[in-house]
């Protein structure tokens, strides 16, 4: 019994053993280049790949290649040096301590083509870091070549070297870090330079509102919405839509073109969100966007070239994704542009110029169209310690569009300006509160109040949400300037309450 014991416990390290160098040699056999054999490299610039694996001492390499990859060795820095020489797929034989492995190299196109600087102006009073970013990543966007299928990334959570805000007549230089994906393409990874200088254009107000919001949900491919904005006549465009959750992947675009034979130059102020899933927040986000810069008379001149185009806003929608802008062109000489809101077949080129029917529902309207004086101006008193004081937005009479008649129902993109008196007649102090409350529907809101924004919740009809609080001392009598727009995605009339006690 002893002898039988003994046999199998020699037997037992004899295998466990023998599984190591198993284990060992297969370590050992592993020979790659970051930990992968198929690398994929750009054309004529040189990418340096560490060698992985267990394996140890000299390093050759067998080109099976020569005409595609230039291949060299760095064993002190223990990596490859590979090169591109013309567009293809090849391979080598990397050995090294007796192990071989064949690496195989994709010498890809890049996904794009990245300006290495670029050069924008804007007003604003101040012009805010996160606007300054905006209008860089706008002026990218439109001198960024890219192939089909390649998509733009600016990640935000990269920190870039951005001053918080430019006074006017300042001027400063930044880089902004940039990338191009496409799975078929070779990434693009750069660091724009961008140079800004904040110049005092005025400007006067929007006189037309132009709405795209119809049809809504986006089934076929075509413009949505076209028109043309003539000189001394400053445009606000509120666009609306959301990529039916039945359909297709699609390209949405809002573009200028510049049908004439000089150059157009024009000053935007512009707050865009999404594409997202949430219909709520991102009417919400262009609203909230929209009246930060309109607020600091924050815009980006911008030119056209003669039989040109520039596009303000390029997005890639799922099935259900929503999108949504507000924004203003106001034209600086005397050349007029056409507005262009279109939707297709993401990596095809935009052919298809039909424009698509309206889906025109008397029950459930969403506006569109060109609309009329689409600033509303009012004046209003509050003595604290009376009633409450009600104010409507979005209420009719409601704008009408100038060539059909159909109503703009709840004013959505009208700026509503109020001037409030704020009196305390009483000999000690008052607290007053600024509310907000939907009438017949879920709705947000969104406020300048003296320069400082505010926003609510989301709310049910019948609900109210605390705004702002305002202290006023005894027999103070203070005035107020508050700016708000009705906002996309939610249901619109609502009230502004003022309650004190």
């Amino acid at each position: 019994m002893k002898k039988i014991l003994f046999i199998l416990f020699i037997f037992i390290i004899s295998a466990v053993v023998n599984y190591g160098e198993e284990q060992d040699r297969s370590v050992r056999s592993f020979l790659s280049l970051s930990g992968s054999t198929e690398v994929s490299i750009p054309l004529h610039n040189p990418v340096i790949f560490p060698i992985t694996g267990s394996a140890r001492g000299p390093v050759s390499v067998e080109n099976m290649s020569p005409d595609l990859i230039d291949v060299k060795t760095d064993e002190i820095a223990n990596s490859l040096i590979l090169k591109g020489l013309r567009y293809g797929q090849g391979s080598f034989v990397l050995t090294r301590d007796k192990i071989r492995s064949a690496i195989y190299v994709a010498i890809r196109e890049p996904a794009g083509v990245l300006p290495e600087q670029i050069s924008i102006t804007v007003t604003g009073n101040p012009a805010t870091r996160d606007f300054l970013r905006e209008s860089a990543i706008r002026t990218v966007i439109s001198k960024t070549s890219l192939k089909a299928g390649s998509y733009l990334l600016f990640d935000e959570y990269v920190p870039f070297d951005c001053p918080s805000f430019l006074s006017r007549g300042e001027s400063k230089t930044f880089e902004l870090p940039v990338k191009i994906e496409n799975p078929l393409y070779y990434p693009v990874r750069e660091s724009i330079k961008v140079r800004v200088v904040n110049k005092i254009i005025p400007t006067s107000e929007a006189s037309l509102l132009m709405i795209s919001n119809r049809p809504e949900k986006i089934e076929n491919d075509g413009i949505l919405f076209q028109e043309k904005a003539e000189p001394e006549k400053p445009v606000r465009l509120l666009y609306y839509h959301q990529n039916s959750p039945t359909s297709t992947d699609r390209e949405f675009l809002i573009k200028l073109t510049n049908p004439s034979i000089k150059t157009v130059e024009m000053k935007l102020v512009s707050g865009t969100s999404g594409p997202d899933q949430d219909v709520f927040f991102v009417g919400h986000r262009s609203t909230v966007r929209f009246l930060q810069d309109y607020s600091y008379d924050a815009g980006q001149i911008i030119t056209i070239a003669p039989k040109g185009e520039f596009i303000i806003s390029r997005s890639f929608m799922k099935p259900g994704d929503v999108v949504s802008g507000l924004l203003e062109i106001h034209l600086l000489n005397n050349i007029p542009l056409s507005i262009i809101v279109q939707a297709g077949q993401p990596d095809i080129t935009f052919d298809k110029e039909e424009v698509l029917p309206d889906d025109f529902d008397p029950f459930r309207i969403h506006p569109k169209g060109v609309f009329s004086e689409p600033n509303i101006l009012s004046s209003f008193t509050y003595n604290a310690g009376s009633d409450d004081l009600t104010i409507p937005v979005g209420v009719s009479p409601w704008l009408s569009d100038i060539k059909t008649g159909a109503p703009n129902q709840g004013n959505y993109g009208v700026i509503y300006k109020f001037n409030i008196i704020l009196n305390n007649p009483s000999g000690e102090e008052k607290i007053l509160r600024i509310c907000f409350s939907p009438v017949n529907g879920i709705a947000r809101g969104v406020f300048i109040i003296d320069n400082d924004l505010y926003e609510t919740k989301l709310l049910r009809p019948g609900k109210t949400s605390l705004v702002a609080e305002i202290r006023l001392s005894p027999k103070e009598r203070r005035a107020m300037k508050i700016f708000t727009t009705p906002q996309s995605g939610s249901c619109y009339p609502v009230k502004i309450l003022f309650k004190s006690n």
